[in-house]
This record gives structure tokens, sequence and C-alpha cells, in this order.
């Protein structure tokens, strides 16, 4: 089951999403050094969406004590249309760490106007 919440493009959003991505993974059993990695990818994840695209952003987090992993999902409505993000994985430090502490990672493009950004990290 997943939880969800919406943030404004506001950089105080990152802090919100730590929060709220803690508090989900607490609430689930998930271990803490998995909580810790979740944590800071969300706050990577989301200080790039806000800053990229400037529009409010939906936060989705799944995650049970038997899956095992959480997924973390930061969709924006920002204006993917020039392909950047699609033609390649995207650059820059905010991608570089999660690469680094997830298990999967990625971005997907729904069209001109909707993007996610994604991860896994394992419990």
């Amino acid at each position: 089951m997943a939880a969800r919440t919406t943030l404004p493009a506001d950089p105080a959003s990152a802090a919100t999403a730590r929060r709220f991505v803690a508090d989900v993974l607490l609430q689930r059993g998930f271990p803490d050094a998995g909580i810790d990695d979740a944590v800071l990818l969300t706050s990577e994840a989301v200080s790039f969406a806000v800053g990229f695209g400037g529009t409010g952003i939906a936060l989705q987090v799944e995650a049970g004590p038997r899956m095992g992993r959480v997924e973390v999902r930061v969709l924006d409505g920002a204006d993917w249309s020039d392909g950047q993000l699609r033609a390649r994985p995207p650059d820059g430090r905010w991608f570089v760490v999660i690469q680094a502490l997830a298990e999967a990672c990625g971005v997907e493009v729904d069209g001109p106007d909707a993007g996610c950004i994604w991860f896994e990290v394992r419990g």
C-alpha cells in the first residue's frame, strides 16, 4: 500500500518530504539504515524536482515489513518536452548520490508535462 502526499514548489518541501518518508517507514517497521538512505535520497530527488520544474510535486512511498524494500517516486509537472532526461540518465550531484545508494533508480517521462524520479532502497 502506497502513502502519498503533495508538496508545493518550495525549497522547504525537501524537509517536509524527509519527515513524511521517515514517518511512513517508521510506522511500517522499516530498518533504521534503510530509513536513513531513503530520507537522504528523497531530499535529493525533491530538491531537484522543485528546482528543475518549479511546480508542485507528488511524493509516493511504497513499503512494508515483508517487502524488504521501499520504493519512492517523486512526480512533477515540469516541462520535459526537450527530451533532455528522456535521452540519457540525468547528470549532476543529486543523481550521482541516488545512483550510489539506491538498489535501483531512474527517471520516467510520461509526456511533455509529467516526469518522475524513482528509486528503491533495501531494508
